[in-house]
C-alpha cells in the first residue's frame, strides 16, 4: 500500500522472507510470530546480505519467549533491529519508534537541551527537578547531558515540565554505523566456488539465501543444483533475486543436464569451470548461456 515493490522468499531456513524496494530503499525483511526463532547464522546472512546490497535487515513479529512486543518499541536481535507490525507501519510512515528495549527497560531517547531550558525556565533546581520525578539529582544531571532515560521518567518530566522531549530512535541509524564489507576469503566447502573463486570473483558465501554465493566485483548471483526440478526451482528464485539487485545469474550443476539456460539463468555444468582461466571468460561464456547459445 506504501507502494513498495514487494518480493516473497517464504522458505523456513531463508534468512529473509521478504524484500521491498522503493525509490532506492531497499529493506530485507525476516517474518517471526516468535522473533526469538531467528538463529544466529539466519541472523548473521540476513546482516550480510544487507550489507552487500546497501539494504537494510529488520525482523517484523508478534512476541518474544517471554513478552508481547510493543508498540513504539525497537527491540534487537543479533543486531538487526526488531519491531512488531504497528511500529513497522510507523515507520513506513516516517513515524520513529520512540522506545529502545534494553536490559528489561524501555529506554528513550530525551532532547536535552529542551529538558535544560524547560527546566530553568520553569525556575526548577536539579534537585527540585529530581523530587518531583521522584528520582534522583545525578540522573536527572545526566539526562541533561544527553543520557538516555526510562520511558517512565521520560513521561513524568514532560508532565512535570509541560513540554515534550522524547525523541524517536532512527531504526536504520545502528546499521547505518556498523555497515560491513563483503567476506573476506571464505573457507569454501565447495570444489565448485573454490573454481569460480580462482577465475578471479571474490565470493561471498550463504547457506540460509536463495543463492549459494554472491560476488559483488562481478555483480553474479550463483546457485547450484543436481536434478531438473531442483535447477527449475533454484532458476525461479534466482529471477527474482537478480532483478531486486540488478545481477547476473548463474546455476552450477555436477551432473550433465543438457540445459543451457533456464528461466534466463545460464547453467554451467563444474566439468566446464576447469577449461575457463579468467573470470572474464566465465561471464562471456554466461552471456552465451543467457542468448541460448
Amino acid at each position: 500500500k506504501m507502494g513498495f515493490n514487494v518480493f516473497i522468499f517464504l522458505h523456513s531456513d531463508n534468512c529473509f522472507d521478504l524484500i521491498a524496494k522503493k525509490q532506492g530503499l531497499m529493506l530485507i525483511i525476516k517474518v517471526y510470530a516468535n522473533v526469538d526463532g531467528i538463529r544466529p547464522e539466519q541472523a548473521s546472512e540476513l546482516k550480510r546480505v544487507a550489507a552487500l546490497f546497501n539494504a537494510h535487515g529488520l525482523i517484523v513479529g508478534e512476541h518474544s519467549k517471554a513478552f508481547e512486543l510493543q508498540d513504539g518499541t525497537l527491540y534487537d536481535r543479533y543486531g538487526i533491529p526488531t519491531v512488531n507490525i504497528q511500529t513497522f507501519e510507523w515507520v513506513l510512515h516516517h513515524k520513529e519508534p520512540v522506545a529502545r528495549y534494553f536490559k528489561g527497560k524501555s529506554i528513550v531517547e530525551l532532547d536535552a537541551e529542551r529538558l535544560r531550558r524547560a527546566r530553568v525556565q520553569k525556575g526548577l533546581t536539579l534537585r527540585e527537578l529530581a523530587h518531583h520525578i521522584e528520582s534522583s539529582v545525578e540522573s536527572v544531571h545526566r539526562y541533561e547531558k544527553g543520557f538516555p532515560a526510562t520511558l517512565e521518567a521520560a513521561h513524568k518530566l514532560e508532565h512535570v515540565l509541560s513540554t515534550q522531549l522524547i525523541q524517536g530512535f532512527d531504526l536504520f541509524e545502528a546499521q547505518e554505523r556498523n555497515k560491513m564489507e563483503s567476506d573476506d576469503l571464505p573457507a569454501f566447502h565447495d570444489s565448485a566456488l573454490e573454481k569460480i573463486h580462482e577465475l578471479g570473483l571474490k565470493l561471498s558465501v550463504f547457506e540460509h539465501a536463495p543463492f549459494k554465493a554472491v560476488s559483488l566485483n562481478e555483480s553474479l548471483l550463483i546457485s547450484k543444483g543436481k536434478k531438473k526440478n531442483e535447477i527449475a526451482r533454484k532458476a525461479s528464485l534466482l529471477k527474482a533475486t537478480r532483478i531486486i539487485f540488478h545481477a547476473n545469474s548463474m546455476i552450477v550443476t555436477s551432473t550433465d543436464m543438457h540445459v543451457k539456460n533456464v528461466e534466463g539463468t545460464p547453467v554451467v555444468e563444474e566439468v566446464e569451470l576447469d577449461s575457463l582461466s579468467k573470470a572474464k571468460d566465465l561471464m562471456r561464456l554466461l552471456s552465451e548461456r543467457k542468448k541460448g547459445k
